[in-house]
This record gives C-alpha cells, sequence and structure tokens, in this order.
C-alpha cells in the first residue's frame, strides 16, 4: 500500500524519536511505501525553519534516511479535477 504521511509526523519524528508518530513512520517505510510530495518537503522545511533552526539538517538526515517515492503535486487544485475525471 502506498502511504502519504502528513507534515506533522515528521516534525514529531524530529522532535520526539521515540514518539507514536516517529512507530508510525518506521512502520509505513517497513511495511508499504512511502510517498511524499514536493508540498509537504517544503512545509517541513518551512515549519522547522520558523519553529526550530536548530533542527534544520537534522530534515535533511531524516529524509536522507527513509525510503520514499517523491511526486510531484500539481500547483493548481483545479488541476487535480483533470486527474480523477478519468
Amino acid at each position: 500500500m502506498r502511504v502519504m504521511a502528513d507534515t506533522n509526523v515528521y516534525i514529531s519524528t524530529l522532535l520526539f524519536p521515540a514518539s507514536l508518530p516517529s512507530k508510525v513512520l518506521l512502520h509505513i517505510t517497513g511495511k508499504h511505501e512511502l510517498v511524499l510530495c514536493d508540498h509537504i518537503v517544503a512545509e517541513i522545511r518551512d515549519v522547522v525553519a520558523r519553529k526550530r533552526p536548530d533542527l534544520l539538517a537534522d530534515v535533511d538526515v531524516l529524509l536522507a534516511q527513509l525510503s520514499y517515492e517523491m511526486i510531484i503535486a500539481p500547483k493548481e487544485p483545479s488541476k487535480l479535477d483533470s486527474v480523477y475525471a478519468s
């Protein structure tokens, strides 16, 4: 199964490595296919840069350690209509 986790899962994993969101992320990567989109990666970096800039380098480490498929999300929601219409 392909699974896309919310930004908050990654933030919680960075802040609290032994937390339930961290365990969920490990479970996903071990049992399923993790999917990330460019918007989530940008949001993770933005939130960490604003709230915990000391952890910004850890974002790159976390993403480098995870196995995932990167997808590019449409810039405009209207583009999704054509994807789901077919």
